[in-house]
């Protein structure tokens, strides 16, 4: 089974819980939706030898699969500009780790939070 990782190599690896501040449909209030459970690795993609030879900048993402199902509930790029940290922009804590990323494949950037174990 393929599962677009075979040209990665997994640099870090963790159990965490994802979630995404999203407005209730019901209440108005926006609150954390929990978006699924499993393994949260941070993958960089191994350079061909032409980016090898070339000294191309290294291409990674975060990429998280919900237990049981495989499904992919976080697929986001890491660019020098990603800010991580805790609610406040501070150093992580506590095992809470927040930034914006995109989920389901959105064009748009939602508040996301990982509950890194």
């Amino acid at each position: 089974m393929e599962t677009g990782e075979e040209n990665e190599s997994t640099v870090f690896s963790s159990r965490a819980k994802l979630y995404n501040f999203v407005k209730d449909e019901k209440s108005g209030k926006k609150e954390w939706k929990e978006r699924g459970l499993g393994t949260l690795k941070l993958n960089i993609v191994n350079p061909t030898e032409e980016e090898y030879e070339n000294d191309a900048p290294k291409r990674a993402r975060f990429i998280m699969r919900a237990d049981g199902s495989h499904r992919v509930v976080l697929n986001s790029p890491v660019q020098k500009e990603l800010k991580i940290g805790d609610a406040t922009g501070g150093r992580p804590t506590g095992g809470y780790v927040y930034f914006w990323g995109s989920v389901d494949a959105k064009p748009t950037l939602e508040l996301l939070q990982l509950k890194v174990g």
